[in-house]
């Protein structure tokens, strides 16, 4: 894709769930543990199958402040 083509967050979210899907099925697929977040938790899923809580954060998802600018 060139650089001067423009995405949608739409289309841009897509791909990042997509290329997130394929890097989780390669680290299964190599027995090698991969980390997620899992609501509020972030979880290490082992290739035997166990998980490991690695932190939890204090909200799950947040909202940045919009910042406004205005040209003169």
């Amino acid at each position: 894709m060139s650089r001067d083509k423009e995405i949608s967050s739409k289309d841009l979210s897509a791909c990042a769930k997509a290329a997130s899907k394929r890097a989780v099925e390669r680290a299964q697929a190599m027995r090698i543990p991969y980390t997620v977040q899992e609501g509020r938790k972030i979880v290490q899923h082992c290739s035997d199958g166990t998980k490991k809580t690695v932190e939890t954060l204090p909200k799950a998802y947040f909202k940045p402040a919009v910042k406004r600018r205005s040209v003169a």
